[in-house]
């Protein structure tokens, strides 16, 4: 294969940079600064499972373990809510999943499925009437109320739908059972509904969004928690007047009351936190903090990153449940003083109780497990249902159980280090590293690109994108170290922006993503990165202001518009990078050029890099925009280039280079949906290493924090296992040499497969087009996966229809980069001395068309 003449820079600068690199970087002859090294331990055999369950052990991405206690049923999609019936033992799971809308009903006795009630639509709203003869379901995007007639066996019969506005969400019974309140979610109201009549009999605007309800018939008020603002409400509800309005915390979620009204429970997801509102004063009298006190930060505060969401109240306890630690805590709830914790499915969502059974819904539950051919990612998680008896639990058993699950990746790689690593093995340890780059890419599965790499544990049947297409990453996995067990925790890109800015996704986004990608006109799962998916507790570059480290943000829009101190994060943004933020219809080649140019060129080259190359992303096979090959071929020669320019440079010696997608949508994958590429190019990583210590996104914050000398920002990066396998002291200072293209400039036509639907589709952001990788998949292979919704037009002889905006106030900014290029231009506009580089998207190429 030809390579490249490395022209474009000046060749005198080059082997100025190349003679530095190689003779004077340490203090030994091997580039290794002087003093003790240590030498990391080959990975015991724990450290190296893989997702999913062996000898009885159930891993998550990143390796957390998960353990179930009680029985657990499978469900499907995304189960989101549970109410119980008032006498028979049976359970009614809301189900939100990507691809399965539906009301299931549940034994108690034995966990078995009794109905699985299809729906056009459904949400988060449940309530079943005191005489326990009908139930209620709010029905999101449909705009719906409806009511069910609920058999002897508590089966569910549709009985009558109404139109409630927009986006109906929590629901609340008056407590005899005659007046139902609905919240709405994105029409910001509450709706009072006459139950014998089904009748509208009041709205009442609201200065936020309504979620969860309740009704406290003690005080004749209902509490309403404003979900993706911070605010919680308390109304009267003969006069719709906000009687207080509580700021909380980020993401109020779920309420629970007093048996004899004094007392309101909130939990408040971003806060991490549970709090008791007294409901005479209508003050905040008490806070817990969820988290495990020995899981702490500096301060002794537990480390965030719990989510809190549902609440129940069994007599003098209340259970809470703690989605992303995959468990139930349980507080007295006179004083709200932890007693301990139990361990249910992969992130909860809601929990009831009936009798002595703690029912608990599982929204991921057993997750995807390989992905075969033609499937599709987001269409195959396996959320489920916990049924535990209460009277069995042996709670500080339980409780260990759920530490020892959340403290896991942290403890399966033990090595200590009082030398110098790569990664020190303390916070303020000795490394040579002094520049991180991490280069975030979209959307592959690993075996869709590395499935036929020889040296990886990949299915050559798999791969889309092999070697003759991307020559640059599968030469950087050889040449440098790179995992196969390595697994994004997103699902999707909007997720995956999170977790590279946060090491986390919060409660919020888990629960609304879906709702944007199935309904484009939604308004709220992709906009919250910027408003309401960001966690409270900021992003690494937030975290990185606070200490100090200088870094430079080359095309993420995530937290770029967050301050610390009265500092913008847009301070330390490049706003002359080509295009500015993602933007798929500049090459991905001119934006790596342009980086190194101020890097090496230059010499500005900061502590820590975020460097964005979207264009392996793709526009499908939209007419006129280059296909999919060409934009993959132009990204991966762009992250080669970034390789070379930074190797031949004198700050080679001190630099590691992180390489990563930002979610597994496109391809799929043998060991799980989930696993995806990290190459690390070092002079430190171990030359030709395959890495297969299990690890995911909050491993890159952990390595990152411990080579700048940082404390962790939560719970996900303070327990992950860092990246000690891909790293030596023994360094190789030999440069790399991008690849040239294998394919050159090529594009789309009007006949190209799938044109007309990627024609309906919008590129001007990442995972706007949620069909997309069922489209290159069937590109590359002739057919979309069996039962996507592309197959189902196909089969049934549809024509693909553009989304019609319609008349919402806040459409034009319905997503992360809208809003992000909103807030950009309006803080553009105000500093007229600024001047960014802003170029046409996709979608104007189209109108210029």
């Amino acid at each position: 294969m030809r390579r490249r003449r490395w022209t474009w820079l000046a060749a005198v600068v080059a082997l100025g940079q190349v003679a530095v690199g190689l003779a004077g970087c340490g203090d030994s002859e091997d580039g290794a600064p002087a003093g003790k090294a240590c030498v990391a331990p080959a990975p015991p055999a724990e450290a190296a499972r893989k997702v999913g369950t062996s000898d009885g052990v159930t891993l998550l991405p990143g390796g957390r373990a998960v353990s179930p206690a009680g029985t657990e049923t499978v469900l499907g999609g995304f189960p989101a809510n549970v109410v119980v019936h008032p006498s028979l033992k049976v359970a009614y799971v809301a189900n939100t999943g990507y691809d399965k809308r539906a009301l299931q009903v549940v034994s108690l006795s034995d966990g078995k499925i009794l109905q699985d009630l299809e729906r056009p639509e459904v949400f988060s709203g449940l309530v079943v009437t005191p005489d326990g003869k009908r139930l209620f379901s709010s029905e999101g995007y449909a705009h719906l109320l409806e009511a069910y007639d609920i058999g002897s066996d508590g089966t569910l019969t549709p009985a009558a739908q109404l139109d409630v506005g927009k986006y109906p969400a929590g629901l609340a019974l008056s407590q005899d059972g005659s007046t139902l309140w609905v919240g709405l979610f994105l029409g910001k109201a509450l709706v009072q509904v006459d139950v014998a009549t089904l009748t509208i009999t009041n709205t009442f605007k609201l200065p936020t969004r309504a979620y969860a309800l309740l009704d406290v018939p003690e005080k004749q008020e209902i509490y309403v928690t404003g979900f993706g603002d911070r605010f919680l409400m308390v109304v009267d509800p003969t006069t719709g007047e906000v009687k207080k309005k509580l700021e909380v915390g980020g993401n109020p979620s779920s309420l629970a009351k007093a048996a004899d009204g004094s007392e309101v429970f909130v939990s408040v997801s971003d806060a991490d936190a549970v709090i008791t509102v007294d409901t005479t004063s209508h003050e905040v009298v008490d806070t817990q903090a969820v988290g495990e006190p020995s899981l702490a930060a500096a301060d002794g505060t537990p480390l965030p990153a719990s989510s809190p969401t549902s609440l129940a109240l069994k007599g003098d306890d209340l259970y809470v449940i703690r989605a992303a630690d995959n468990a139930v805590s349980v507080l007295d709830a006179a004083t709200l003083e932890p007693k301990g914790a139990i361990p249910v499915g992969w992130y909860p969502t809601a929990v009831a109780i009936s009798g002595d059974t703690l029912v608990v819904t599982n929204g991921k539950g057993v997750g995807t497990g390989p992905l075969a051919k033609g499937q599709s990612g987001k269409k195959s998680m396996k959320g489920s249902l916990s049924l535990v008896s209460l009277s069995d639990v042996n709670l500080p058993e339980a409780t260990a159980k759920v530490e020892a699950n959340v403290r896991r990746p942290s403890e399966v790689y033990p090595f200590e280090c009082d030398g110098t690593f790569p990664i020190p093995t303390t916070t303020g340890g000795k490394t040579p590293i002094k520049h991180i780059v991490l280069l975030v890419r979209e959307n592959k599965t690993y075996d869709a690109l590395f499935g036929s790499l020889e040296n990886g544990d990949g299915d050559p049947s798999l791969t889309l994108y092999g070697e003759d297409i991307t020559p640059n990453i599968s030469a950087l996995a050889r040449r440098f170290a790179h995992h196969d067990n390595f697994y994004d925790d997103s699902e999707s890109s909007v997720q995956g922006h999170l977790w590279l800015t946060s090491s986390f996704v919060n409660d919020y986004m888990e629960r609304t993503w879906i709702e944007g990608y199935r309904d484009a006109l939604a308004d709220f799962g992709a906009d919250s990165p910027t408003e309401r998916g960001q966690p409270d507790f900021g992003t690494f570059f937030t975290h990185m202001m606070k200490n100090d480290i200088s870094f430079l943000n080359f095309g993420e829009v995530v937290g770029t518009f967050d301050e610390y101190d009265g500092v913008s994060v847009l301070d330390h943004t490049d706003l002359s990078f080509p295009g500015l933020f993602f933007n798929l219809s500049v090459k991905d080649e001119e934006k790596a050029k342009y980086v190194i140019d101020r890097l090496v060129t230059q010499e500005d080259f900061p502590q820590f890099v975020y460097l964005l190359l979207p264009n392996d992303h793709t526009q499908g096979s939209d007419a006129g925009a280059p296909t999919p090959e060409s934009m993959i071929s132009d990204n991966d020669y762009a992250t080669g280039l970034v390789v070379e320019a930074i190797s031949h440079s004198k700050f080679w010696k001190e630099t590691a280079i992180f390489i990563v997608e930002d979610d597994p949508q496109s391809g799929a994958d043998h060991v799980d949906y989930h696993r995806s590429i990290l190459v690390v190019a070092s002079p430190w990583a171990k030359s030709g290493h395959v890495s297969h210590v299990q690890a995911s996104y909050p491993s890159l914050f952990r390595s990152f924090e411990l080579m700048l000398g940082l404390p962790p920002m939560n719970r996900y990066d303070a327990m992950a296992t860092p990246l000690y396998d891909a790293f030596t002291m023994k360094p190789n200072m030999a440069p790399y040499t991008a690849l040239e293209r294998t394919v050159p400039d090529a594009y789309n036509t009007k006949s190209s497969t799938g044109a007309r639907w990627s024609a309906m589709m919008d590129f001007d952001g990442p995972d706007r087009a949620p069909d997309l990788g069922d489209l290159l998949w069937w590109m590359k292979r002739g057919a979309p996966p069996a039962g996507s919704r592309l197959a189902e037009e196909l089969e049934e002889g549809r024509t693909p229809k553009a989304v019609e905006d319609d008349d919402d106030d806040d459409a034009s900014e319905r997503d992360i980069y809208d809003r992000g290029w909103a807030h950009a231009k309006r803080w553009l506009a105000a500093h007229p001395e600024v001047k960014a580089d802003i170029r046409p998207q996709p979608s104007q190429r189209r109108k210029r068309d």
